[in-house]
């Protein structure tokens, strides 16, 4: 199907019609007096040669986006619940993977990586006493932008490493690093062993 581009009103037409059905239908509804003229092929332009109102079009569009985000966060979600009960499984019988993991007993290794854990933020990754520390030392602690979050285990110790950003005094957004040492059973804070740029 071939289109063409009509001169007076700018929009596309099979090349079935011999003049464009747009220009025509509205000289039609202009001539309110004496009869109308003479018509040759009278057929509806296709689905795809027709306009659509932009308001329609922009609702359309985002709607699709929306559903498609949607999608990606279940899909997100579902692929990494599965992944950690795989991971969870992994080198166990299957009759004992299928068991509850309450009736295992947690080796040591387990429940130290759970204490280590249960110091940092899910949704970001940060470590909320340090977080907490950071933002209680800021100039406005509401412009805090956490970025990345790294930990080193050091046996009876954690040494935690974050990079943020946030506005200094001038109003300025900079990037800030502070590195400290917690306990791994408390998470209490040790010491400080950096804080700047």
């Amino acid at each position: 199907m071939v289109t063409i581009k009509c001169d007076e009103c700018g929009r596309y037409y099979e090349t079935t019609f011999s003049k464009c059905p747009f220009c025509e239908l509205s000289a039609l509804k202009k001539e309110s007096s004496g009869t109308p003229p003479p018509q040759e092929a009278t057929k509806e332009p296709s689905y795809w040669t027709q306009e659509v109102p932009k308001g329609k079009a922009t609702r359309l569009i985002f709607t699709a986006i929306a559903f498609i985000a949607i999608l990606n966060v279940v899909n997100f979600c579902s692929s990494r619940t599965s992944r950690d009960s795989n991971h969870e499984n992994e080198g166990r019988s299957p009759s004992i993977a299928a068991q509850s993991t309450s009736t295992i007993p947690k080796t040591e290794a387990q429940l130290r990586q759970e204490r280590i854990e249960k110091q940092f933020s899910l949704w970001d990754g940060s470590h909320r006493t340090l977080e907490k520390m950071v933002k209680d030392s800021m100039n406005d602690p509401a412009s805090y932008e956490h970025v990345e979050t790294r930990y080193i285990d050091q046996g009876d110790r954690i040494l935690v490493t974050t990079v943020y950003r946030g506005k200094n005094a001038f109003n300025a957004t900079i990037r800030n690093k502070t590195i400290a040492s917690f306990d791994i059973t408390s998470g209490a804070l040790i010491e400080v062993v950096y804080s700047g740029p």
